[in-house]
């Protein structure tokens, strides 16, 4: 018996160095994934402000068109007192009681709501390959998104939430934080969104492309 017990152990062992090493492999693999997207984001992005034309340039010739409205719309707020410059910056994010996953509230939420749907909601119809458009912060807050993705939330009901209530959600992973972090071409060449076949509404894992 002992002999047994110490085969076994020793089994064990092993199992755990193994899947130990697996996952140092595993981490190991997605850094060097990182770099690769990196590298290709930024040869995309070259070629964009060569001016060379790709099959992504409507879509960022759109955006472009997209960001200059929204800007001047919140320009124009700031202006009629609307809304102040320091509600705009509002970045005190209030847990909204209830939610799973959680949402949270800022002060510009309300004046968003009324400015952007009437912005983003057309670009819906640009193409039948635009799945959404929205408008986040520097830590990757969506405040507004489009009306297909901000109904009401179920009680009890995480994954009906967490693919129809995207609005008043922090996007903090990479594809996210690329977006809001992206300061010159609107462009990158993501993975999968994390949770993206749970997220968007589909089992499928789901790749897409950030303009």
């Amino acid at each position: 018996m002992t002999t047994t017990a110490e085969t076994l152990n020793s089994d064990i062992n092993n199992l755990s160095d193994g899947v130990n090493r697996s996952v140092v492999n595993i981490q190991d693999a997605n850094v060097e994934l990182d770099a690769i997207r990196s590298t290709a984001e930024n040869m995309i992005g070259a070629t964009v402000k060569l001016g060379v034309k790709t099959a992504d340039t409507k879509y960022i010739i759109e955006v472009q068109k997209i960001a200059k409205k929204i800007q001047t719309a919140i320009e124009n707020g700031i202006i009629k007192g609307e809304v102040t410059k320091e509600d705009m910056f509002d970045q005190a994010y209030r847990i909204i009681p209830g939610t799973n996953p959680t949402q949270v509230e800022t002060r510009y939420n309300t004046f968003l709501d009324r400015i952007l749907p009437p912005i983003q909601e057309p670009v819906l119809e640009f193409s039948d390959r635009v799945v959404f458009c929205a408008t986040i912060d520097i830590n990757g807050y969506l405040s507004t998104h489009n009306d297909k993705f901000s109904h009401p939330r179920r009680p009890n009901d995480v994954a009906w939430n967490t693919a129809h209530c995207r609005n008043r959600r922090i996007f903090d992973d990479r594809v996210g934080l690329n977006a809001a972090h992206s300061g010159h071409v609107p462009l990158s060449m993501p993975g999968p969104e994390k949770g993206a076949g749970k997220t968007l509404g589909s089992p499928r894992l789901i790749l897409h492309r950030d303009v």
